[in-house]
């Protein structure tokens, strides 16, 4: 077994390929991932938050007589008390698949009704195609957690040992820089005067995690948070960035539908989108049940409120909608990401796209909205005079009246300054 170290994560390497490569038995190497599991869920902030206690299913109060037949670990969720399964496999990361036989005695264990999410932990990225439908297929909902995630999580592996796996600690967060904290500054006064505003930042400046700051500064402990992406995969990242830097607790809500069942986890680009079952919370587009789970009072994380986040793909906006329509509360901002995708036309007679229905106040409900984007897209006054004519309606990012003023704008570092880019549209009848 050899785990590929790279970007300084040859502890965590080290870590696994010393289990792989100890003397204990397979099934003592089980249980001691097991045990490193464990720690991981109540130790990083993404499930830390969501999770209040992870008992080994040894130890799990409720387990009575039964045996193990597939279910290593019992997770209780913080604010309802529901429990998640969890399955952890060691295998080979460069050579170990799971199989569609790895999962299913899992799946029918943890499918009785006392569990309402699963949760599968394994050391490979690797997936069969039956093994993703079958995973991706499921009523009862389940996310995997894959070496990559353990790499890329904010877990300090250099201080962790084996030996005492209850001691598991995180790294330091980041701080903001210089022109993030001007960028917070600048948003936050402007909005406290307006209920839009745009803000540009060049891609690799930070704005992701600089929306963070300022939905704390704004909605913080206690307060709603409406975070629109385009993608599942965009989603992802964001709730990994914001729950590994915030420091304001996060009650996180996914609101999103798979596009990718069955298609394998491993993605060829950057622009191709993931599968919801490799999102840390489970995903919905049940407008009532998140109705539901957002009208009850928060728990309390380590004593502070949190701060609630849906995040969701603007392609399922309308389940956030219909949550608002059953009495889910207004949030406190909006923050679309990519938003020049919010841009474009809407002829008269016909449905708005998803992507533009968010400026729409009377559809989603919010005190304010915060418009963020590398390239901003403005249309030029001869797509302009088209949709007047047209009777179309166009939603353009220099129009204030939709996006607000331009709160602040960085440019790329290797270049002086971000020029817009000009935008011709196909208006058709």
């Amino acid at each position: 077994m050899k785990i590929r170290s790279k970007c300084g994560r040859s502890r965590i390497k080290g870590i696994l390929d010393g289990l792989y490569f100890d003397t204990r038995t397979q099934r003592g190497k089980g249980t001691a991932f097991e045990r490193l599991v464990r720690q991981f869920l109540l130790t990083d902030p993404r499930y830390a938050e969501r999770f209040d206690e992870v008992w080994m299913w040894s130890d799990w109060p409720e387990r009575g007589a039964r045996p193990d037949r597939g279910i290593d670990l019992v997770a209780r969720e913080r604010e309802t008390g529901e429990l998640c399964a969890v399955q952890c496999k060691f295998y080979d990361p460069d050579t170990g698949v799971i199989t569609k036989g790895d999962v299913d005695s899992f799946l029918a264990e943890s499918g009785t009704g006392e569990f309402t999410s699963r949760l599968f932990v394994s050391t490979t990225e690797h997936w069969n195609s039956a093994a993703e439908e079958t995973v991706s297929r499921q009523a009862i909902p389940v996310s995997r957690i894959g070496l990559e995630d353990l790499f890329n999580s904010t877990i300090d592996w250099d201080s962790f040992s084996l030996e005492t796996p209850e001691v598991m600690v995180r790294t330091g967060g980041k701080s903001l820089r210089e022109h993030q904290k001007r960028a917070l500054d600048t948003v936050t006064a402007g909005l406290s005067t307006a209920d839009r505003g745009k803000l540009i930042m060049a891609c690799g400046t930070g704005k992701t995690f600089t929306s963070l700051r300022i939905a704390e500064a704004m909605a913080g402990s206690g307060g709603r948070v409406l975070f629109l992406v385009p993608s599942i995969a965009l989603l992802s990242q964001t709730l990994m960035e914001w729950s590994a830097e915030s420091e304001v607790p996060l009650r996180s809500f996914a609101v999103c539908s798979d596009t990718k069942v069955g298609k394998g986890r491993k993605r060829t680009s950057l622009s191709e989108d993931i599968s919801v079952v490799d999102l840390a919370i489970p995903a919905t587009t049940d407008g009532a049940a998140l109705a539901d789970r957002l009208a009850r009072r928060p728990a309390p994380v380590h004593g502070t409120a949190p701060m609630t986040v849906v995040f969701s793909t603007y392609q399922s906006i309308d389940a956030v909608a219909q949550a608002q329509k059953l009495g889910a509360p207004g949030f406190d901002l909006v923050i679309c990401d990519e938003a020049h995708r919010t841009t474009g036309a809407t002829v008269a007679g016909t449905d708005e796209s998803a992507f533009v229905r968010v400026h729409n106040d009377d559809y989603i409900h919010a005190s304010k909205r915060l418009y963020m984007t590398a390239t901003p897209r403005i249309y030029d006054d001869s797509t302009k005079a088209r949709a007047g004519q047209k009777n179309a309606i166009l939603a353009s990012m220099d129009d204030v009246e939709t996006y607000g003023e331009e709160l602040f704008r960085l440019g790329s570092r290797t270049r002086d300054h971000l020029r817009n880019c000009t935008y011709r549209a196909e208006l058709k009848t």
